[in-house]
């Protein structure tokens, strides 16, 4: 959190009520210091600021009331030698007992004919009531101690510290350092953006004084967090500025490029073009971007023409695929271009026939384009003067992959494609550190994929359209959600659909390919399914990134209620890549209305921008991306997800103290303290 205290050397010990014992008992807690107290926030709060009347408590529940205590409290035992101590008391002119177990401590809590404020699980019975175990108990006089909101702490039960005692020792904390807390946020920033002090947040989150406090407090932590990832990541991009490694733009090469076409460009492909272009003849910086855009809206063609671009200008390039089977379509695709710009590519994957050949290219000429696998950033590559990295589908490929080719090169321009599509608020966080080109348009010819949905019932009949498809020359997928017969899971898997439809379409050649099969497997039944050897393949989502085959018009996804919105969006661009019209069968049994919702939006879109905000709306935070799970992403508090506004205040934050230079220290305190937090993110 963005806060430090003035005082750095206040250790646990010295806080009241902790000693040797206790210190020890907090450090299991993961609380270390006197910062980490700090930052152990509640897990949720009871509000004990209502009196009840126990004549008004019909049903067994919490509640603080008024009692008289009229007898004199009683110690017994039970067999297992634990104490039972009971108390006499009245409340309201209704008597009743208060019984406590295994705290024989507590019978001198307790005077005759004194009144106090009991707080604790009040069952109502027919001789009166019971208190069990009451959370806290006041003596009268006191009583604005007890009508409050009371912070609940994440104490796990191996440790011997309750909640009142835990309430008590931050309140001595708090009592010792709150004068001390220093807000690295100027005012002038929380003013602007209306964000609570951090000071007030962390007393509003320990000791609220009203219900209302407590969420904008929380939203203060939620705030620095996000804050500062995105600080980080723009700092990261303005250290690019000053590495060069600047392009000659020749408009000759672009004109020659489109020329050779056999369609036209769209709208936004061009602009993505202009992106790069703009990008890779600067003078100040290289390229950091990502060209974001949906299933066949063309990004392959951008890349290629800064592969072009790049050899034009006698620089070598290289170009990722997550697949080798991908690897080769694009090696094929762009060896139409080098030819005709009479530049050199190489084909480069773990198992290519002329690997060593390849290799020795890369290492002696310049100007060559290298199109591969994660093969391209083996230890044993060498290359020339590479000046230019493509990824294809990046979050195919780890951070510490990307960066391994990209040492390869000095100072090459970075760009990355991803066709999962992000809502634009959410990459704002997301790619704080990158220039952001999104293709928002499908080729003319390009026509949508028609979706349907349907139960298994109608199985046999869709079977028989199958088979009419197969018989006009077109080829089908079948998606399966997983690939054995599972007796917890209700899917169809890919075992049983494959067994099905060998014996219902018997005359129809079938197969199948899923994650477990060897990368030799995959390519020859992926290359069969190319050949149209096999008319219909069974498949897992391993074919979500997969190559084109232009005749495959229908896509089966079984147990579409499986899947997220986006998953499903993904799969169907498989479909339609030629110029038929492509259709998508969604098949369900789920009668949940979630999987009604999904199922609809994807039948009435087919925007992969707008699918994915429905998606994001949907499902909730972490399941759509799995950015959860990515380190500096793997947020506590905050819910990028659901909670655009908070992206939008900590963008603004950011792009205020980089602008100015009087914040240059505060950034670097900032900075420091997300290092510490975030230090194994960044490392991997």
């Amino acid at each position: 959190m963005l806060f430090y205290l003035k005082e750095q050397n206040i250790e646990l010990k010295q806080i009241k009520g902790i000693a040797d014992k206790r210190e020890n008992a907090l450090k299991d807690m993961g609380i270390f210091s006197l910062y980490n107290l700090l930052m152990y926030i509640p897990k949720s709060y009871e509000d004990r600021t209502q009196l009840a009347d126990i004549a008004d408590i019909e049903k067994s529940c919490y509640a603080g009331v008024i009692i008289k205590v009229t007898s004199n409290a009683k110690i017994s035992y039970l067999k297992n030698r634990k104490s039972v101590v009971k108390i006499n008391a009245v409340s309201s002119g209704i008597k009743g007992s208060i019984v406590i177990y295994n705290a024989s401590y507590s019978a001198s809590r307790f005077a005759m004919d004194k009144e106090y404020y009991v707080y604790g699980w009040i069952e109502a019975i027919r001789q009166g009531f019971v208190i069990t175990n009451p959370k806290s108990v006041f003596e009268y006089n006191d009583l604005s101690s007890a009508l409050k909101i009371f912070a609940e702490y994440r104490i796990p039960q191996n440790i011997n510290i309750s909640q009142n005692t835990f309430r008590l020792i931050i309140n001595n904390a708090l009592s010792l350092c709150k004068n001390n807390i220093c807000d690295l946020l100027t005012n002038e920033i929380k003013n602007e953006l209306d964000i609570m002090d951090i000071r007030q947040a962390i007393l509003c989150l320990h000791l609220p004084e009203n219900k209302s406090d407590i969420i904008p407090a929380r939203d203060r932590l939620a705030f620095d967090e996000v804050f500062s990832a995105i600080l980080y990541l723009k700092q990261r991009k303005k250290e690019i500025t000053g590495r060069k490694n600047n392009f000659i733009i020749n408009d000759l090469i672009r004109e020659k490029f489109t020329a050779n076409l056999n369609y036209v460009l769209t709208e936004a492909q061009i602009n993505a073009v202009n992106d790069i272009i703009f990008d890779m003849g600067k003078d100040a910086q290289v390229m950091n971007r990502l060209v974001q855009g949906d299933v066949g809206c063309g990004k392959t063609i951008v890349a290629f023409y800064a592969l072009i671009n790049a050899s034009k200008n006698g620089y070598q390039s290289a170009f990722i695929a997550p697949t080798e089977m991908l690897a080769k379509q694009h090696f094929e695709n762009i060896k139409k271009l080098t030819d005709i710009f009479n530049v050199k590519a190489v084909l480069l994957t773990s198992s290519s026939k002329d690997r060593e050949e390849a290799k020795k290219a890369l290492r002696q000429e310049e100007g060559i384009i290298a199109i591969g696998t994660h093969a391209l950033f083996s230890g044993d590559i060498e290359y020339n003067n590479l000046a230019l990295v493509i990824t294809d589908e990046q979050h195919k490929f780890g951070v510490a992959q990307r960066a391994r080719i990209a040492n390869k090169g000095k100072n090459p321009h970075i760009l990355m494609m991803s066709a999962t599509p992000i809502p634009r608020t959410l990459s704002m966080a997301l790619y704080a550190n990158l220039d952001v080109s999104i293709i928002d348009q499908m080729p003319p010819e390009r026509r949508p994929v028609l979706t349907y949905s349907t139960d298994y019932s109608n199985k046999k009949r869709l079977y028989k359209y199958i088979e009419n498809k197969v018989k006009s020359a077109q080829q089908c997928y079948i998606v399966c959600a997983g690939i054995e017969p599972d007796e917890d899971e209700n899917i169809f898997s890919l075992e049983q659909q494959y067994k099905e439809l060998s014996k219902d379409l018997s005359g129809i050649n079938i197969g199948y390919i899923h994650g477990k099969m060897s990368a030799q497997d995959k390519d020859n039944i992926t290359n069969k399914f190319i050949n149209n050897e096999i008319s219909v393949l069974v498949a897992t989502t391993v074919i979500e990134v997969g190559v084109d085959v232009a005749n495959a018009n229908l896509i089966v996804i079984n147990n579409a209620e499986r899947f997220g919105l986006s998953q499903l969006h993904q799969l169907r661009g498989r479909d339609g890549r030629g110029s038929a019209q492509g259709q998508c069968i969604l098949l369900t049994d789920s009668k949940s209305e979630m999987a009604a919702k999904r199922i609809e939006i994807l039948k009435n879109s087919s925007d992969g921008f707008e699918i994915a905000q429905q998606d994001l709306y949907l499902r909730g935070p972490g399941e759509m991306f799995g950015y959860r799970q990515h380190g500096m992403f793997n947020f506590k508090y905050a819910d990028i997800y659901k909670n655009p506004e908070l992206i939008y205040k900590a963008n603004k934050a950011a792009d205020m103290m980089c602008s100015d230079e009087k914040y240059s220290d505060t950034i670097n305190k900032i900075l420091n303290l997300f290092y510490l937090n975030q230090s194994d993110v960044i490392d991997n």
